[in-house]
Order: C-alpha cells, then structure tokens, then sequence
C-alpha cells in the first residue's frame, strides 16, 4: 500500500485549497468475465493531438470510454453515463508528473451534460508515511 498527499487548486474559484489523502490499494483478484469486455473506439483529437480509444463494457455498469494520448500513451479523457441517468460525464486529464515510478495528471477539468462543473491543479505531490491500518475505515 502506498499513501500519497495531494494539494489541490480549485481553478474554478469557490473551495479554497485543499489537502488530500489517497491510498493506493492493489487491486484484488478478479474473475475474467467481472473485467467486462473492451471495443475499439474511433480516434479522436484533443488540442491538435490524436488520441485513441477504448470503451469497456460490463453488464454491472455504464459502459465507459477511456481515450489515450496516442505518442504518450496517458490518459487524456474519460466518459461514461451517470449512474442510472442519460447524463453524460466526461474528464479530461494533462500535465503529467511522474513520482516514485508512477504517472499522475497534475490538471484535471470535469464537465457534465457538457458543461464545465470544475478545474482542479495538484499543485503539490508526495508519498507520506502509510497511516494506521483502519484509518480508511468508514465508521
């Protein structure tokens, strides 16, 4: 398990800076058809670079499109169905920082039913001591 603090910059205005803790957890074995099934998508372009992409459909959920930088190879969109809605959300994702030989994307904007909701910048980034074993419990 790691543990990483994150500093976050609502770029959007409104919440002041905030600090955030994420665990990393590995994922836990799985059985092939919980996976889902994965499609090609056709390519797109996202500020004049071509990004190719897969949907990944399960019968457990909304099918989700995930597009990739096509030289880099990193995550530069998300989309998917709100939950039980027609509502379409979509996530786009820039400016990678590489730290302890992982890729995280400093910029991330959210826009829902295609309207910007929120901007949010990692504006710091660093591994910290794992916390006490039950301190991700939900009480």
């Amino acid at each position: 398990m790691k543990v990483f603090k994150v500093r976050i910059r609502n770029l959007g205005g409104g919440e002041p800076d905030f600090l955030h803790f994420i665990e990393i957890v590995p994922p836990k074995p799985t059985s092939e058809e919980s996976l889902g099934k994965l499609a090609k998508v056709s390519e797109i372009t996202l500020e004049n670079r071509p990004a190719v992409g897969v949907m990944i459909s399960n019968k457990d959920q909304a099918d989700m499109r995930l597009y990739f930088d096509k030289e880099t190879f990193s995550l530069v969109k998300l989309v998917h169905q709100v939950a039980n809605s027609t509502t379409t959300y979509e996530e786009y994702f820039d400016d990678y920082i590489q730290l302890d030989e992982l890729v995280y994307p400093r910029k991330s904007v959210v826009f829902i039913r295609g309207t910007k909701q929120h901007e949010k910048e990692i504006t710091a980034l660093k591994f910290i001591e794992p916390p006490a074993d039950d301190y991700f419990d939900q009480s």
